[in-house]
């Protein structure tokens, strides 16, 4: 389970744009040095106070132990959110690289001239809408950096979804829930040997209507020991064969054998079993999708992955998703 962090992008959120074009999280100035050389609490406050005077106010032992949580206690695969004051977010991504300092060559911001040439960590930014945790008390403490504990992240998840219910469906934002362990499988988990296919589907195949994903109901037949039993599985996976022409939708696999019919939108009887709300995957793909450690972006349909499973999947990394000539798949 991923820690959540949040991290202020400079008084007021001022260096948010930058941070968020640029795919980082900032933190202090290149009037510091390479945060890495500091070995405690005591030499980081030295360098503090050698580059900004004693006994300045918001400078001291508590800014000294966050440069070390930054590059420290903050993990590859955390997630960040980027706050603005007590009671606003306006970013929430994931941590994708190691600290890297202002001088450093693969710093984004080492070069850029608007902002002081700040110490960075890359961050994927998966939902960048800006939301408010409405209500009297702070939602945030003061500090720049602060670890938030796992009820805090869901409830700030639930406030985004409220705010903007069309993304809750959406592969950022269900991909970010399942890193904190939200409950997101696109497709509701079987008990195994459970799981029954309707023959009568296969036999009497029915084209279908367009797919309307506001207009799902659940349909689901359900059996003993609450077992839910989905008919015209086969006939789904068969259309998505031609739909997508024979591959899987991120590899480019054409070995039949392996392929499988991925739900977009979780399943939730016959109206769900629609091409356009489904990927055809190869069979581990399809487990990556499932377990959110693959997402796709629905506007332009990149494909993202966890910092987890780059080291296995690295080349599928950006790469966008292959569609069928006539196939159009569902964004929600």
């Amino acid at each position: 389970m991923a820690n959540v962090w949040k991290i202020a992008p400079g008084h007021g959120a001022e260096f948010w744009d930058v941070c968020l074009n640029s795919g980082c999280i900032r933190f202090g100035g290149s009037e510091l040095p390479n945060f890495k050389d500091f070995h405690s609490v005591d030499q980081a406050l030295s360098a503090l106070e050698a580059a900004y005077g004693e006994n300045r106010k918001g400078i001291g032992r508590g800014v000294a132990e966050m440069i070390l949580q930054f590059v420290r206690d903050v993990k590859v695969g955390d997630i960040v959110i980027a706050n603005k004051g007590y009671n606003k977010v306006v970013g929430i991504g994931v941590v994708e690289g190691e600290y890297l300092a202002p001088d450093d060559p693969d710093n984004p911001l080492s070069s850029d001239e608007s902002t002081h040439r700040h110490h960075v960590r890359s961050v994927m930014w998966y939902l960048d809408k800006p939301v408010s945790i409405r209500g009297e008390r702070r939602f945030f403490v003061q500090r720049t950096l602060a670890r938030l504990n796992q009820a805090k992240y869901a409830e700030l998840l639930d406030v985004y979804a409220a705010e903007y219910p069309a993304d809750r469906h959406s592969a950022q934002y269900q991909y970010l829930a399942g890193l904190a362990g939200g409950s997101t499988f696109t497709e509701e988990t079987q008990t195994p040997g459970h799981e029954e296919e309707s023959d009568e589907a296969e036999q009497h195949p029915t084209e279908p209507t367009a797919f309307d994903p506001s207009a799902i109901t659940d349909s689901r037949n359900r059996v003993p020991s609450s077992v839910v039993q989905r008919s015209g599985q086969g006939e789904f996976r068969t259309r998505l064969l031609t739909a997508a022409e024979g591959r899987c939708m991120v590899t480019g696999c054409t070995v039949e054998a392996v392929l499988e019919a991925a739900h977009i939108h979780p399943y939730q009887g016959p109206t769900t079993d629609h091409p356009a709300n489904g990927l055809l995957l190869r069979a581990d793909i399809h487990k990556l999708f499932d377990s959110n450690l693959l997402g796709i972006e629905p506007e332009t349909l990149r494909i993202e992955l966890h910092p987890s499973v780059r080291k296995e999947y690295g080349g599928l990394v950006r790469t966008t998703l292959l569609c069928g000539a006539n196939q159009t798949p569902s964004k929600v």
